[in-house]
Protein backbone atom coordinates (compact mmCIF):
# COMPACT_ATOMS: atom_id res chain seq x y z
CA UNK A 1 0.00 0.00 0.00
CA UNK A 2 2.74 2.47 0.96
CA UNK A 3 4.66 1.58 -2.21
CA UNK A 4 1.59 2.35 -4.33
CA UNK A 5 1.06 5.67 -2.54
CA UNK A 6 4.71 6.63 -3.07
CA UNK A 7 4.38 5.75 -6.74
CA UNK A 8 1.32 8.01 -7.01
CA UNK A 9 3.20 10.83 -5.27
CA UNK A 10 6.05 10.47 -7.77
CA UNK A 11 3.59 10.61 -10.66
CA UNK A 12 2.08 13.77 -9.19
CA UNK A 13 5.58 15.29 -8.91
CA UNK A 14 6.17 14.62 -12.60
CA UNK A 15 2.84 16.17 -13.53
CA UNK A 16 3.57 19.23 -11.39
CA UNK A 17 6.94 19.62 -13.13
CA UNK A 18 5.03 19.88 -16.41
CA UNK A 19 2.38 22.25 -15.10
CA UNK A 20 3.39 24.18 -11.96
CA UNK A 21 0.15 26.14 -11.77
CA UNK A 22 -2.41 23.37 -11.52
CA UNK A 23 -4.06 23.57 -8.09
CA UNK A 24 -5.84 20.22 -8.38
CA UNK A 25 -2.55 18.31 -8.71
CA UNK A 26 -1.20 19.86 -5.52
CA UNK A 27 -4.48 19.00 -3.80
CA UNK A 28 -4.30 15.38 -4.95
CA UNK A 29 -0.66 15.02 -3.97
CA UNK A 30 -1.42 16.59 -0.59
CA UNK A 31 -4.18 14.04 -0.09
CA UNK A 32 -1.73 11.24 -0.90
CA UNK A 33 0.66 12.67 1.69
CA UNK A 34 -2.16 12.55 4.25
CA UNK A 35 -2.71 8.87 3.47
CA UNK A 36 1.03 8.26 3.90
CA UNK A 37 1.16 10.23 7.15
CA UNK A 38 3.62 12.79 5.78
CA UNK A 39 1.65 15.72 7.15
CA UNK A 40 4.26 18.44 6.71
CA UNK A 41 4.42 17.75 2.99
CA UNK A 42 0.63 17.62 2.85
CA UNK A 43 0.40 21.11 4.34
CA UNK A 44 2.91 22.42 1.79
CA UNK A 45 0.88 20.99 -1.10
CA UNK A 46 -2.41 22.26 0.30
CA UNK A 47 -0.84 25.70 0.82
CA UNK A 48 0.25 25.78 -2.83
CA UNK A 49 -3.15 24.56 -4.03
CA UNK A 50 -4.86 27.35 -2.07
CA UNK A 51 -2.41 29.94 -3.44
CA UNK A 52 -3.37 28.88 -6.96
CA UNK A 53 -7.12 28.53 -6.33
CA UNK A 54 -8.57 29.73 -3.02
CA UNK A 55 -12.14 28.76 -3.97
CA UNK A 56 -12.04 25.03 -3.16
CA UNK A 57 -13.52 24.15 0.24
CA UNK A 58 -12.14 20.60 0.16
CA UNK A 59 -8.56 21.88 0.14
CA UNK A 60 -9.19 24.00 3.24
CA UNK A 61 -11.01 21.09 4.86
CA UNK A 62 -8.18 18.64 4.18
CA UNK A 63 -5.61 21.09 5.47
CA UNK A 64 -7.79 21.52 8.56
CA UNK A 65 -7.64 17.76 9.13
CA UNK A 66 -3.85 17.82 8.81
CA UNK A 67 -3.63 20.68 11.31
CA UNK A 68 -5.71 18.56 13.70
CA UNK A 69 -3.20 15.73 13.30
CA UNK A 70 -0.34 18.17 13.96
CA UNK A 71 -2.10 19.63 17.05
CA UNK A 72 -2.38 23.04 15.37
CA UNK A 73 -5.91 23.55 16.61
CA UNK A 74 -6.33 27.28 15.89
CA UNK A 75 -5.14 26.73 12.32
CA UNK A 76 -7.57 23.81 12.03
CA UNK A 77 -10.42 26.04 13.18
CA UNK A 78 -9.42 28.77 10.72
CA UNK A 79 -9.27 26.35 7.79
CA UNK A 80 -12.56 24.71 8.74
CA UNK A 81 -14.16 28.14 8.95
CA UNK A 82 -12.80 29.00 5.50
CA UNK A 83 -14.24 25.75 4.10
CA UNK A 84 -17.61 26.52 5.71
CA UNK A 85 -17.61 30.03 4.27
CA UNK A 86 -17.09 28.54 0.79
CA UNK A 87 -19.57 25.69 1.38
CA UNK A 88 -21.99 26.14 4.30
CA UNK A 89 -23.23 22.55 3.82
CA UNK A 90 -19.84 20.89 4.29
CA UNK A 91 -20.49 18.48 7.15
CA UNK A 92 -16.84 17.44 7.39
CA UNK A 93 -15.71 21.02 7.88
CA UNK A 94 -18.13 21.40 10.81
CA UNK A 95 -16.91 18.08 12.22
CA UNK A 96 -13.25 19.10 11.93
CA UNK A 97 -13.96 22.44 13.56
CA UNK A 98 -15.79 20.64 16.34
CA UNK A 99 -12.81 18.33 16.95
CA UNK A 100 -10.43 21.29 17.13
CA UNK A 101 -12.73 23.20 19.48
CA UNK A 102 -12.96 20.19 21.78
CA UNK A 103 -9.16 20.14 21.95
CA UNK A 104 -9.01 23.78 23.04
CA UNK A 105 -11.95 23.29 25.43
CA UNK A 106 -14.49 25.48 23.64
CA UNK A 107 -17.20 22.97 24.35
CA UNK A 108 -20.35 25.00 23.63
CA UNK A 109 -18.98 26.00 20.22
CA UNK A 110 -17.93 22.40 19.58
CA UNK A 111 -21.42 21.16 20.40
CA UNK A 112 -22.94 23.64 17.98
CA UNK A 113 -20.53 22.56 15.20
CA UNK A 114 -21.20 18.86 15.80
CA UNK A 115 -24.95 19.36 15.80
CA UNK A 116 -24.71 21.30 12.53
CA UNK A 117 -22.53 18.57 11.03
CA UNK A 118 -25.06 15.93 12.08
CA UNK A 119 -27.90 17.92 10.49
CA UNK A 120 -25.99 17.57 7.23
CA UNK A 121 -24.79 13.96 7.71
CA UNK A 122 -26.60 12.11 10.48
CA UNK A 123 -24.71 8.82 10.02
CA UNK A 124 -21.16 9.85 10.89
CA UNK A 125 -20.02 7.93 13.99
CA UNK A 126 -16.92 10.10 14.45
CA UNK A 127 -19.07 13.20 14.71
CA UNK A 128 -21.19 11.56 17.41
CA UNK A 129 -17.95 10.64 19.17
CA UNK A 130 -16.73 14.25 19.02
CA UNK A 131 -20.13 15.42 20.25
CA UNK A 132 -19.83 13.03 23.19
CA UNK A 133 -16.38 14.45 24.00
CA UNK A 134 -17.82 17.97 23.89
CA UNK A 135 -20.69 17.05 26.20
CA UNK A 136 -18.30 15.27 28.54
CA UNK A 137 -16.09 18.37 28.62
CA UNK A 138 -19.07 20.60 29.32
CA UNK A 139 -20.07 18.37 32.24
CA UNK A 140 -23.17 16.75 30.73
CA UNK A 141 -22.47 13.06 31.36
CA UNK A 142 -25.94 11.95 30.25
CA UNK A 143 -25.63 13.40 26.77
CA UNK A 144 -22.03 12.22 26.58
CA UNK A 145 -23.14 8.62 27.30
CA UNK A 146 -25.96 8.85 24.77
CA UNK A 147 -23.63 10.09 22.01
CA UNK A 148 -20.87 7.58 22.79
CA UNK A 149 -23.51 4.86 22.58
CA UNK A 150 -24.86 6.13 19.29
CA UNK A 151 -21.35 6.38 17.82
CA UNK A 152 -20.79 2.75 18.79
CA UNK A 153 -24.13 1.67 17.29
CA UNK A 154 -23.02 3.17 13.99
CA UNK A 155 -19.46 1.81 14.24
CA UNK A 156 -18.77 -0.81 16.91
CA UNK A 157 -15.07 -0.75 15.97
CA UNK A 158 -14.41 2.60 17.68
CA UNK A 159 -12.31 1.35 20.61
CA UNK A 160 -11.71 4.79 22.09
CA UNK A 161 -15.46 5.43 22.17
CA UNK A 162 -15.99 2.21 24.11
CA UNK A 163 -13.24 3.10 26.59
CA UNK A 164 -14.63 6.61 27.06
CA UNK A 165 -18.17 5.30 27.44
CA UNK A 166 -17.05 2.90 30.17
CA UNK A 167 -15.23 5.71 32.02
CA UNK A 168 -18.08 8.22 31.78
CA UNK A 169 -20.79 5.73 32.73
CA UNK A 170 -18.73 4.47 35.66
CA UNK A 171 -18.52 0.85 34.50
Amino acid sequence: MVFLLKKKVNLAKKYIALNLNYAETYFKRGTLHVEMGTFGQAVEDFDRSIELDPTKPDVFNNRSYVHLKLNNFVKAINDSSAAIKLDPNNSNAFANRCAARVKIRRFSQAIWDCERSLQLDCDNPLTYYQLALAYKGSGDRGLAVRNYSYALELDPSLPQAMDDLMRVSGQ
